[in-house]
């Protein structure tokens, strides 16, 4: 086996399951020589965004980076709109992760947007463009996505290394010189405060975006509304300017706190990504395939399961390992009517032959499950049908612990 397969294999034993010019906000470049918080909690969200400035990558590594900017974003942020003199707020509830980091962490289902490259910045997707090689994505330049299918993203690439702010800025230099990294966090749920409303889907979400900036469009918002400034951070503007942008802004000291796994009273969870699958022509049945490794990822992070319609399989999965890890509790625990199971239904206020056929379908993957049956054109819509997607993730558990 080749170093690059064995790095691969190494990696997937680890914890699984309108065209604008950018035109960021004013900010001093970085100095990788110079002194520093000493971890990733000590870090602005600002910084933490730019993945340059990780030492020493490892999947461990990259994902208590992914753990602490969910963490920012899901219980210590708000997502502000700007229209004028008004503002609307919104609580984020569900985001997921997608980083390319070349050598260690070549996510093949992360998009290949210049965009992405420039860390702190909004991403409105573009459409794809279809890859031969089953292993990278390739995104166009171009025209961003519309319909049901739009996106947005805050960029997790490298920081700007200029300071003007009418010039296209390119990314500082990293620790490794010269390689691809870019990559986002897609914003995929958000709760308006002033009313509760909730908003499930990528698409659906920037609706909810354009509706509060005043905008029918997003090459409207982002060429005619934002200038073409697709900074998520600004420091010198405020509402009553007359302009409009979106930004992040600290939640005060009465709103609620939390962390993965935590105590807290805002309980963090995460799961594989949605809408995922092993379709793609080039993939094959083995171990250390970048699909199959990055598939199960748990790059979703998310609070208040119950109000999360999208994505129930992967909200499943990611409730049950979980409670499984706090716990250590086997499957053979988690029968009928168990203190286990009522306990995640409780959580996702799911009813009880829900659940049931959850657990079968799942459990039935990791007992007696074959991984080819969900690879290439078998596979194609496995993600939309919560029985055939938790049937595929427990024979690729079965498949990689073989």
């Amino acid at each position: 086996m080749d170093a690059v397969k064995k790095r691969r294999l190494s990696e997937s034993t680890s914890s699984d399951l309108g065209h604008s010019t950018p035109r960021p906000s004013v900010k001093k470049p970085k100095n990788e020589s110079s002194p520093g918080p000493s971890s990733d909690a000590e870090l602005s969200l600002e910084d933490l965004v730019d993945f340059s400035t990780l030492t020493n990558p490892s999947q461990a590594t990259i994902q208590q980076r992914f753990e602490a900017i969910a963490k920012a974003l899901l219980c210590d942020n708000y997502l502000v709109v700007v229209s004028g003199n008004k503002e609307t707020k919104y609580e984020i509830l569900e985001l997921e992760f997608y980083l390319w980091m070349d050598r260690f962490h070549e996510d093949p289902f992360t998009h290949g947007s210049e965009e992405q490259k420039i860390a702190g910045q909004w991403y409105f997707h573009r459409a794809p463009r279809w890859s031969q090689d089953s292993r990278r994505s390739v995104t166009s330049t171009t025209a961003y996505r519309d319909g049901s299918r739009k996106g947005l993203d805050l960029t997790i690439g490298r920081a700007p290394s200029t300071s003007s702010s009418n010039q296209t800025e390119t990314p500082t230099t990293s620790t490794a010189t010269g390689s691809e990294l870019k990559g986002g966090a897609l914003l995929r749920s958000i709760r308006r405060v002033s009313t509760n409303k909730v908003t499930s889907g990528p698409s659906l979400l920037v609706d909810e975006l354009l509706k509060s900036s005043n905008v029918n469009s997003i090459p409207e918002l982002v060429s005619k509304k934002w200038d073409d400034d697709i900074s998520a951070f600004h420091s010198n503007l405020d509402s009553g300017s007359g302009s409009t942008y979106l930004c992040l802004k600290k939640r005060d000291s009465n709103s609620l706190k939390g962390g993965f796994g935590g105590t807290t009273t805002l309980k963090m969870f995460r799961s594989p990504r949605i809408g995922l699958e092993l379709s793609h022509s080039g993939t094959k049945a083995t171990p250390d395939h970048p699909r199959l490794i990055y598939l199960s990822r748990p790059y979703r992070y998310f609070v208040h399961p119950k109000l999360l319609d999208k994505g129930r399989a992967q909200t499943f999965l990611g409730v049950l390992r979980t409670y499984q890890e706090e716990k250590g509790t086997p499957y053979s625990d988690m029968g009928k009517k168990s203190k286990f199971r009522m306990e995640v239904m409780r959580v996702m206020n799911m009813k009880e032959n829900t659940m049931d056929k959850y657990f079968i379908d799942f459990l039935d993957g990791v007992e007696k499950g074959d991984i080819k049956s969900f690879v290439g054109s078998a596979g194609k819509g496995a993600s939309s049908s919560p029985a055939t997607y938790l049937k595929m993730m427990g024979s690729l558990e079965k498949f990689m612990k073989a």
